[in-house]
């Protein structure tokens, strides 16, 4: 399953980055986000993970998340892992004038399984948005934090 989502953020390019590269920042914007724990790497670099406990379909789901590139400031790139699936996501941040950024969200996801992957690819056609949805939701409460913060 795959998805892209932009949003436009009120601040310059450099500031929106380090922001989302800052995962002391990610409980107060991703609301599914419970706890995060930096395990190994230097944070704010490649190769920094973190695990990160999501609140899921009424339960808790621990996630490993690792930074696989930072381009500062155009582009953000981690890979995360939990039991049953891999995911990878991708962030671009352009500049669109006057102090304003493009934050653009690829996410994508492949089941451990390939039958459950198969699946997934065809009920994703038809439930895409209930994912799409609390990403958005999130989106919209970084860009909040990210305007409000000095």
């Amino acid at each position: 399953m795959k998805f892209t989502l932009e949003i436009e953020i009120n601040a310059p390019q450099k500031k929106v980055f380090e922001m989302l590269i800052d995962y002391d920042h990610l409980t107060k914007w991703y609301s599914t986000c419970k706890s995060v724990k930096h395990e190994s790497g230097k944070k704010g670099e490649e190769g920094a993970s973190y695990k990160i406990i999501m609140s899921s379909a009424g339960g808790e789901t621990d996630v490993k998340e690792t930074v696989i590139i930072l381009r500062d400031p155009e582009c953000f790139i981690t890979q995360q892992e939990n039991s049953i699936s891999r995911a990878e996501n991708r962030h671009y941040f352009s500049k669109i004038g006057n102090g304003k950024t493009k934050w653009t969200w690829e996410w994508s996801m492949k089941l451990h399984n390939p039958l459950h992957d198969l699946s997934a690819s065809i009920t994703g056609f038809f439930i895409g948005g209930t994912v799409k949805k609390p990403i958005m939701q999130a989106m919209k409460s970084f860009k909040k934090l990210v305007e409000s913060t000095p």
